[in-house]
């Protein structure tokens, strides 16, 4: 008998009945995790947030990137940063 592929294939099964086990006793809390966050998805919108949601004052990165992806700032003058202040 192979000793090392005879306890690796122990601690595989051992490794499996352990995944099983924790997944068996922590079900009903999960559960209700996630049914918490589905109640909660049920209240709101479904629709992304808004800038103004997020807590962003100014445009956001990807607008920025966007615009010089785009050619908008090489050619150009960008707006003035106080536009974008509220």
């Amino acid at each position: 008998m192979n000793w090392r592929r005879g306890l690796f294939r122990l601690w595989i099964v051992g490794s499996v009945l352990f995944v099983i086990a924790v997944a068996f006793v922590s079900y009903t809390e999960i559960k209700e995790q996630f049914d918490a966050a589905a109640a909660i998805a049920a209240e709101r919108p479904n629709r992304p947030l808004t800038d103004a949601e997020v807590g962003i004052g100014g445009p956001a990165p990807w607008t920025i990137l966007a615009m010089w992806s785009t050619g908008w700032g090489l050619f150009r003058p960008c707006p003035p940063m106080h536009s974008w202040i509220k």
